[in-house]
């Protein structure tokens, strides 16, 4: 009876330490969670980005998770291109990117008209990084 409960209880053991290598590898994955209104809809007042996924409009933001090899490298390099703006605006944001990249997560908000901020700093407009990350949340538009 004792050989079947040590039996168990290292088994337990093997299982969770295997659980938790398992988690480790999740949360060192680089992939994007992009939370989206459909591009016509309009408001009355501009959304935030943090009113994106509030309460307010859980019924209309859609999800989608990008973490496709090629693509994520196509977007790290638009990433890396994209350059603080000093013009403070407000802007009207549709799209919300979690940029997972291992430990790091960075925040993205982007307008219709080619605004985006990376964790509250506006960037330089970049039509092609715009571009393409309508074209792979939307589909070729």
């Amino acid at each position: 009876m004792k050989l079947i409960h040590k039996t168990f209880w290292v088994l337990g053991l093997l299982l969770f330490f295997n659980g938790c290598n398992q988690f480790e590898k999740k949360q060192a994955a680089i992939f994007l969670e992009v939370y989206f209104l459909d591009p016509g809809l309009k408001f009355p007042m501009n959304i935030s980005c943090q009113a994106l996924r509030s309460e307010m409009l859980k019924e209309r933001v859609k999800y989608k998770l990008i973490d496709n090899e090629d693509t994520l490298k196509l977007f790290q390099r638009y990433y890396n291109q994209l350059k603080n703006d000093t013009t403070q605006l407000n802007f009207d944001v549709k799209m919300q990117v979690i940029y997972h990249n291992h430990a790091q997560v960075d925040t993205l908000c982007m307008g219709s008209n080619f605004n985006i901020t990376v964790n509250g700093v506006k960037k330089k407009e970049s039509k092609d990084f715009h571009n393409f990350i309508r074209s792979n949340v939307y589909g070729a538009n």
